[in-house]
């Protein structure tokens, strides 16, 4: 017991406000600048995005993102389950010797304890975002990863039964191409936003009190999507629709984006990430501001951290959307009476305009 608390019990009672300075002190976003790239026998070139070794304060999972040179290929390994976007480039991934091919924008999902490779079978540089939960592994005690090759260039062809449909040898999705997802209108995550006219009158859960009616949280759609497409969503059951994945841990679940000079509502909700795959602008978190660009990963954590996202610029921006199993599968469902997905007012225009050299929209908008 540490000189704080006398007792367990008193650990506990402080608990809740131990965890609210132990947020406070952590990193919110990291870009690509900063960085800190090193070789593995797995990869050539790989850093650590997010996690508790650089920061960050996570449920347990994990970002990193790694290159593989043209014409090289990464180590063979296996591990706990991982979820892979695929920022640039072009190749194929041996997953428990079965080949599927893949090309920028594609989302693949590696199986608890699969033996997995990655070849880049382009001109170019291929670069991949990979979701795992190590550290949530490790905490339970199932943490392993097996290296059972090194990386090198691919001088012999690649061998391997070639999966037509993306699925495996027992029916699961292991690949999607973006132009073979589902497309979507409204998010995934707030199912008034399929609505084109969202009730803003009425409370996200039932059960939910407000301490002024009329005012505070309500139910709507609370982001302007550009363009949005479905990589891999818990065999989709909130879509009510099923693309083969069985993801349990992690979630890449959809890339989205807002509109020049738009913002979306303030919510709150679990834990997030968001990966920049294209433009900038901002987000709001607990009133601070985080800003972001191409190649940024920001944190959103839980429970219900209040933030609202904004692009202040000409141009419209594309995120993508990871979250971890315990969301989903466990926390978001259990605790939802306490704390409930919450949505403040809708999405807007509400941008004044940036500095006019930039040329943009700009910086301010409604936050309540």
């Amino acid at each position: 017991m540490t000189a704080k608390y006398n007792n367990f019990y008193e650990r506990w009672l402080g608990m809740w406000e131990d965890s609210q300075e132990e947020k406070k002190k952590s990193r919110a976003v990291i870009h690509d600048e900063e960085l800190e790239w090193i070789e593995t026998p797995q990869d050539y070139r790989i850093a650590l995005m997010a996690g508790p070794e650089n920061g960050f304060r996570t449920w347990g999972s994990e970002v990193t993102i790694a290159d593989i040179p043209s014409g090289a290929h990464t180590g063979q390994h296996e591990h706990g389950e991982e979820a892979i976007y695929i920022v640039e480039g072009e190749g194929c991934s041996i997953v428990n010797g079965v080949r599927y091919d893949w090309k920028e924008g594609s989302v693949l999902w590696m199986p608890f304890g699969s033996q997995h490779q990655h070849f880049n079978t382009g001109d170019g540089n291929a670069r991949y975002l990979s979701f795992t939960a190590l550290n949530l592994e490790h905490f339970a005690g199932l943490g392993r990863v097996d290296q059972w090759q090194e990386k090198g260039y691919t001088d012999t062809p690649i061998d391997a039964e070639v999966s037509k449909d993306g699925l495996d040898k027992v029916g699961r999705r292991i690949a999607v191409f973006k132009d073979d997802a589902p497309s979507l209108e409204f998010d995934p995550e707030d199912p008034a936003s399929r609505n084109p006219e969202p009730a803003l009158d009425v409370p996200v859960e039932a059960g939910f009190m407000r301490d002024n009616p009329g005012e505070g949280p309500s139910l709507g759609a609370h982001r302007d999507w550009s363009r949005m497409y479905m990589g891999m969503t818990r065999n989709n059951r909130r879509l009510g629709r099923d693309t083969g994945f069985r993801n349990m841990e992690i979630e890449i679940s959809n890339s989205m984006g807002d509109a020049p000079g738009r913002h979306g509502g303030k919510h709150a909700h679990m834990e997030a990430y968001l990966y920049i795959i294209e433009g900038s602008g901002y987000t709001v978190v607990d009133g601070e501001k985080v800003d972001w660009k191409k190649g940024s990963l920001v944190h959103v954590q839980g429970p219900q951290t209040q933030h609202q996202h904004y692009n202040d610029t000409d141009k419209p921006n594309a995120q993508l959307r990871l979250a971890p199993g315990l969301r989903f599968n466990f926390f978001q469902e259990v605790a939802r009476e306490r704390f409930p997905y919450l949505v403040w007012g809708g999405r807007g225009e509400g941008m004044v305009p940036r500095d006019s050299q930039r040329g943009g929209f700009g910086g301010g908008g409604s936050q309540s």
